[in-house]
């Protein structure tokens, strides 16, 4: 009831309306699976690169960012997913232990860090552990033979290192 100074009620209209809205409680779900792109290979590198699937789901928008740090915490690496995720899409990268300028990172413990944020400023990340090989493999053959050429020798490359570690 709307009335005037006096006390007096006012003639109006009434009516009333209605409007759906959804409230938006939840934090943005991701996923990060790191792999190798060669099978039997447990670290990194310009030879074997790490493959990022990147999956974010911010169904009212945001913003999504994939970062590769190293022990420092200094970001050698980055990329801006906001457009290739964001409802329950799936980014995949490639990463091959180069920095932003192309330059191959030394040999060691990396870190990829995925963040979403939503639109309402909530944030979540999840992590993943690199171990970057840059290190070229040493090669030594030795022989105790004169060897002859186009005859059989007996070689020894015992030797011969390789910092790749690869899984048997």
């Amino acid at each position: 009831r709307l009335v005037d100074q006096d006390g007096d009620e006012l003639a109006h209209e009434s009516t009333t309306d209605s409007v759906l809205f959804t409230i938006d409680t939840s934090s943005p779900t991701v996923a990060l699976d790191v792999s190798s792109q060669t099978t039997g290979f447990d670290r990194f590198g310009p030879n074997n690169p790490a493959t990022l699937n990147v999956t974010v789901d911010t169904p009212f928008g945001g913003d999504t960012q994939l970062s590769i740090v190293d022990a420092d915490e200094t970001t050698v690496a980055e990329w801006n997913l906001s457009t290739d995720t964001g409802s329950g899409q799936q980014a995949t990268i490639s990463w091959d232990g180069t920095n932003k300028t192309g330059t191959t990172l030394d040999s060691g413990s990396y870190e990829a860090r995925l963040r979403a944020t939503d639109s309402n400023g909530r944030t979540t990340e999840s992590t993943a552990s690199l171990a970057l090989d840059t290190t070229p493999p040493v090669g030594e053959i030795t022989t105790s033979e004169t060897i002859v050429m186009g005859s059989a020798a007996t070689l020894d490359a015992e030797q011969s290192t390789d910092n790749s570690r690869i899984k048997q």
